[in-house]
């Protein structure tokens, strides 16, 4: 029976009282992209540096290719040879960018002959090349990122580690970066685990995704994710996400303040249609993204909240849908998955 790659058992971070982080198990494969997901606070951050055993977890265990991994003892020493972790706000050393590149090889013990040019190619992958000799402290936060990001692709790691890789990146250069990452991780069968904001981006750039929501991981991306409080009016249970807007939901739990509806489930209607459900607002289409066949259609309601829509390209092209068009979206209470 072959061995799993990479898995995480029964991990619990915690803060006093509170949990932070909660994975009962994790197992990923080697030479895939994963993306992890989800809003700020929920332990994405957390769970990338306990993975890659740069901090540890209060209970739990790590496995790489089916040895436990102690950080403190040779295994632990062994894993992190074996990776690499960029952080959302890297460092550089104060010399030029060659330079920080170079000082990672040299203490790797790499061959002299040969870091040139693997310096030279890895920052041609981010498009740096130009910037060799420029000092690390004149660098904007976005060319830091990617000076790191070079720096990670110097050696062919069996596990690159990003957190958020393209925030500070500027929109040319974030399609540099994602293909950069594909280029590492087909060349050299390197795994990817990377954290992202933008659930679009990371379903582009991965194999599969996970949503981490108050420490805890799903499996794929939740979207239209709101926060709100519970109220409950003529025996029917809401969320207010903002002064104007309450969603119907289906719940017995008092504690419900975290929602997310599947694009899937919410229809777009040039009319207001009689229905059975009970969430139905009125916006605007602000932008639309073609996708395999589907069209992902973004409605902005009450000047602020913005719902995605994911239907069908003829059902888009019957209704002539456009931008600053004005339509209804709709979905049933029980649509709404409750955190």
């Amino acid at each position: 029976m072959e061995k799993t790659f990479f898995e995480a058992k029964d991990i619990i971070k915690k803060r006093g009282e509170t949990f932070i982080l909660s994975v009962t198990r994790l197992a990923l494969e080697k030479g895939k992209i994963y993306g992890f997901v989800g809003p700020n606070g929920s332990g994405k951050t957390t769970l990338l540096e306990i993975l890659s055993s740069l901090s540890p977890s209060d209970s739990g265990d790590l496995f790489f290719l089916g040895e436990k991994i102690e950080s403190k003892k040779e295994s632990g020493l062994s894993f992190r040879r074996r990776t690499h972790f960029v952080m959302e706000n890297p460092l550089l050393f104060n010399m030029n960018v060659y330079k920080n590149l170079e000082i990672a090889l040299t203490l790797r013990g790499a061959p002299k002959n040969d870091r040139r040019q693997n310096i030279k190619n890895a920052l041609a992958s981010v498009n740096l090349e130009k910037f060799e000799k420029k000092d690390a402290g004149k660098l904007s936060r976005g060319e830091v990122k990617r000076a790191a990001i070079a720096r990670a692709f110097l050696r062919e790691q069996e596990i690159i580690f990003f957190d958020e890789p393209f925030a500070n990146i500027d929109e040319a250069n974030i399609k540099t970066l994602e293909a950069a990452i594909k280029n590492v991780n087909k060349k050299n069968k390197t795994t990817i685990i990377f954290t992202a904001h933008n659930i679009f981006q990371a379903y582009k750039l991965s194999d599969e995704v996970y949503t981490i929501i108050n420490g805890s991981i799903t499996r794929g991306a939740l979207e239209n994710f709101f926060s709100g409080k519970r109220e409950k009016e003529k025996d029917v249970d809401f969320v207010k996400i903002s002064p104007n807007i309450k969603i119907a939901v289906v719940s017995d739990s008092p504690a419900v303040n975290k929602i997310a509806i599947d694009p899937k489930d919410i229809i777009i209607s040039l009319e207001k249609i009689e229905s059975s459900a009970k969430n139905v607002f009125k916006g605007i289409i602000k932008k639309t993204h073609l996708e395999n066949g589907a069209v992902r259609v973004y409605v902005e309601i009450d000047n602020s909240i913005e719902f995605i829509s994911l239907i069908t390209k003829s059902s888009f092209d019957k209704m002539n849908l456009s931008l600053g068009a004005e339509v209804y979206i709709i979905f049933k209470a029980a649509s709404v998955t409750v955190f």
